[in-house]
């Protein structure tokens, strides 16, 4: 082998040199890369938190109410008797005409106003043409026509729980009959302190104008406790079987959810140590949901926010005073293909698309039909609030870290050693190789010298 053969070979070698320290340093760039991503992620799970708070409320826009003439109701007098027993023809057919476009959805949005009875009869000239929402009892009614062909007025006058009385007329026939309780809500315009004889008696008292009159419910109190003899009466929804749930059983709880969801401590109280839902909790209750009822349950699981799984609905006349229902139909792997029906009112919105678990108390089982036509059922909870699952790690979570991260460390300094040692060996390998070369020249030009 000439010298030019051994320049070349070692020139071989030392590039083979170069691309494994090259491929080493490569590796180690990537380890410690892995390393702090692993690292990275690891502590993006444990301090995340979901920012989804509580959604501010909805503001009303404005509503178009009915144009009142308020220079014509300002003619309207009732500050003394002798005004109190006059009703003013121009300024009752205006509120008449106007009550006709009276909707309950404007005292919803307007928060369902109350009259003022402390503010008579001085105050009654500011009252005068605004919308109230009134309930009370019916103690007579009336009907009325004024003219031969005219429109038949229905009086009423109504008894408040408060004590306070009032005059109502309006010019519809109730469509639904009135509870045995004879308990209605009115809305109407107010327009004076009006004195009207009823049975021989004179009564005095505020007189509204609106279109009619729908059957209510008394306000209950607050719901302290479960009553589960009420509950007892719930039944459940057979396979094949759809409509409404009990709506004794559902007031009954969300009155509780009310109690409860303001007074964290009981709240906590009740629902830490309550069973989290799974699937075989789901399947005895599916198979004896009598057992069940009223229990409180921790529901794990997020509700889309999407209207498939997520939406409201007018509450109508209760007794909680609720202006909407919330309903949210809740996921979970867990649970396969079984839905979770959630409900809740007013302020319960379901929000956030992290994971959590929901507060509630299990009611019945409701009957549905899937989309592929087959008949279900449905377990329903009532609502009264939530906590977001926890996400943060567990303790030995920071453990495994500083292991994992120890252990990363020492292999790369490991690597980063014998590189480094490999590279010296190569380095003295070189040197010697040089100056065993150097040496044989020296010799072989001796032996030219010589010869």
């Amino acid at each position: 082998m000439t010298s030019t053969d051994n320049r070349q070979s070692k020139i071989r070698d030392l590039q083979r040199q170069q691309r494994r320290d090259r491929n080493r340093l490569l590796f180690m760039g990537v380890l410690l890369a892995g390393v702090l991503l692993v690292y990275s992620q690891v502590s993006n799970v444990a301090n995340s938190d979901d920012s989804t708070g509580p959604s501010e409320p909805i503001l009303e826009s404005v509503i178009s109410l009915p144009p009142i003439d308020h220079e014509l109701l300002g003619l309207v007098r009732d500050q003394v008797m002798s005004e109190q027993i006059l009703l003013e023809p121009n300024a009752f057919s205006h509120l008449a005409k106007m009550a006709k476009a009276l909707q309950p959805g404007h005292l919803r949005a307007l928060g369902e106003p109350e009259f003022p009875y402390s503010k008579l009869p001085a105050g009654t000239g500011s009252l005068r043409g605004k919308p109230f929402r009134i309930r009370g009892e019916v103690q007579e009614f009336e009907r009325l026509t004024r003219t031969i062909g005219g429109p038949t007025e229905i009086w009423y006058w109504l008894k408040a729980d408060n004590g306070q009385s009032f005059h109502f007329v309006s010019f519809t026939e109730p469509e639904e009959l009135f509870s045995s309780e004879n308990f209605v809500r009115a809305d109407g315009f107010f327009l004076k302190v009006y004195s009207r004889a009823i049975n021989g008696t004179r009564v005095t008292a505020p007189l509204f104008v609106g279109l009619e009159v729908v059957p209510s419910v008394r306000k209950s109190q607050p719901v302290q406790e479960i009553d589960f003899t009420l509950l007892a009466q719930v039944r459940d929804q057979e396979l094949g079987e759809e409509g409404d749930l009990n709506q004794v059983g559902l007031w009954h709880l969300l009155s509780h959810a009310q109690v409860i969801s303001v007074d964290s401590e009981r709240r906590d109280s009740i629902f830490l140590p309550a069973p989290e839902l799974d699937y075989e909790l789901l399947g005895k209750m599916s198979a004896e949901p009598g057992l069940y009822r009223g229990m409180p349950f921790q529901v794990p699981g997020r509700v889309p926010d999407t209207s498939r799984f997520r939406n409201s609905a007018t509450a109508g006349e209760n007794p909680l005073r609720a202006q909407m229902l919330r309903y949210g139909y809740l996921g979970n792997l867990a649970f396969r293909d079984y839905p979770i029906h959630l409900v809740g009112v007013d302020e319960i919105g379901f929000g956030g698309d992290s994971p959590r678990w929901y507060y509630g108390w299990f009611l019945q089982l409701k009957g549905y039909e899937d989309t592929e036509g087959n008949y279900r059922r449905t377990p329903v909870f009532v609502i009264c609030g939530e906590r977001i699952a926890d996400r943060s790690a567990p303790p030995i979570m920071n453990e495994m870290i500083a292991w994992f991260l120890g252990i990363a460390t020492l292999v790369a300094a490991l690597l980063f050693w014998f590189t480094m040692q490999d590279r010296k060996s190569s380095q003295i390998a070189a040197s010697a190789r040089a100056r065993r070369r150097k040496v044989r020249l020296q010799a072989e030009e001796k032996q030219e010298q010589s010869s």
